[in-house]
């Protein structure tokens, strides 16, 4: 089974005055606290840097029980569940 791996991304614009010190500790910050990992950084001729951070997302799979538990066929997704649990009737249901 192959997985994808998906990335949320932040955009980080440190102005021209920003010292290097100081850049490095709001970087250091978003990588300890938000998990963030640097994929780009870019030091601009006028002094400013721009600084792109990403993080993976998780997303959790549907396991077969789950799917059973809450009468969802695989693919269906919860959307079906909620209606089914309006309607009293199990999704897909004649």
């Amino acid at each position: 089974m192959k997985v994808m791996v998906e990335y949320s991304y932040l955009v980080l614009h440190l102005p021209r005055g920003t010292t290097r010190d100081a850049a490095r500790r709001i970087l250091t910050e978003h990588a300890e606290y938000g998990h963030w990992e640097l994929s780009k950084l870019r030091l601009y001729a006028d002094g400013s840097r721009k600084a792109t951070l990403r993080r993976q997302v998780i997303r959790q799979a549907r396991t077969p029980l789950a799917a059973a538990r809450y009468g969802v066929r695989p693919g269906q997704g919860l959307a079906g569940a909620n209606l089914a649990a309006k309607t009293g009737r199990p999704p897909g249901g004649r």
